[in-house]
């Protein structure tokens, strides 16, 4: 865990190394201008390096956790009377099931899933999907945690799919004045809330079905002749697969989305949710969602 600490610590400070590295440059710039490359050529390399060392850190992050056994207590000491008890199988009081109805569970966690923390219960009873996406946002570094207690929390909504939806406001940017990396952030947040909505497997009301259709097909409309959309065809694959809404697409549409987006580990199994059950053509699996 040392060392994991040492890493996140490391990962912290990378936005005031990058203001050191931006004044030495301006300096330089001042002396030797012009020079052959721009500040923001550079910012966007250190970006984009800083995303993809923060998402391999999250993945050995999840691993960890998974990894990490959970210690076990020794038994207390018994006493003479427990002593007695536990000598005598026909006594009554041990005959139980630990699994019958009248036992309740240590926990509301839905089976397979981790108990979310009480923030995102309460943005979920309130339905705030906006918020829970800033609140996701907020976490970047948390990331790993916060996305496997999703499911849970998904759990608390009333109607979890419009949530989720209204959570997908500004995905496109328009007029929200975010900076470039901000937007990129927020749609990773974004995208995070999608799939995790798909791997709760909750059922999609009427409304939130609706509302999905309308939504998938506006942002279509957006992607139309933007080669350059990555960020937006995923989102797109990531709401059809979350929402089940392959029959509002061709197949066509479906592959051209998945050319367009970035790729990472899990694509694979995104396209295979979407339908498409061979690999697209010309892409690499590798860390492009970093």
């Amino acid at each position: 865990m040392d060392t994991l600490n040492t890493i996140s610590t490391a990962l912290n400070l990378v936005d005031s190394k990058k203001e050191n590295l931006k004044k030495a440059f301006d300096d330089l710039q001042s002396l030797l201008s012009p020079l052959p490359l721009a500040w923001q050529d550079l910012d966007s390399h250190f970006t984009s390096l800083h995303h993809s060392l923060s998402h391999r850190f999250h993945l050995l992050q999840s691993q960890t956790l998974t990894l990490t056994p959970t210690p076990i207590a020794d038994p207390p000491a018994q006493t003479p009377n427990e002593a007695n008890l536990s000598a005598n199988p026909n006594d009554p009081s041990l005959n139980h099931d630990d699994s019958s109805p009248g036992v309740s569970p240590q926990n509301d966690a839905v089976p397979g899933s981790v108990t979310p923390r009480k923030e995102l219960i309460v943005l979920c009873e309130k339905m705030d999907g906006v918020g829970l996406r800033n609140y996701v946002n907020d976490q970047f570094l948390d990331r790993a945690r916060v996305q496997v207690e999703l499911p849970g929390a998904f759990q608390h909504a009333p109607d979890a799919g419009v949530m989720v939806l209204e959570a997908l406001e500004g995905f496109h940017g328009d007029g929200s004045g975010l900076k470039e990396w901000e937007l990129r952030k927020m749609r990773k947040s974004c995208v995070v809330l999608l799939k995790q909505f798909r791997v709760a497997a909750l059922s999609v009301s009427a409304e939130a079905s609706v509302r999905a259709v309308k939504l998938g097909q506006a942002w279509k409309e957006k992607l139309v002749g933007d080669d350059n959309n990555a960020f937006g065809a995923l989102g797109l694959l990531h709401l059809i697969a979350a929402f089940g809404l392959i029959s509002e697409f061709s197949l066509d549409e479906l592959v051209d989305f998945s050319v367009v987006a970035p790729t990472n580990e899990e694509f694979p199994e995104l396209c295979r949710a979407v339908g498409l059950t061979e690999k697209v053509p010309g892409k690499d699996i590798g860390f492009c969602l970093s």
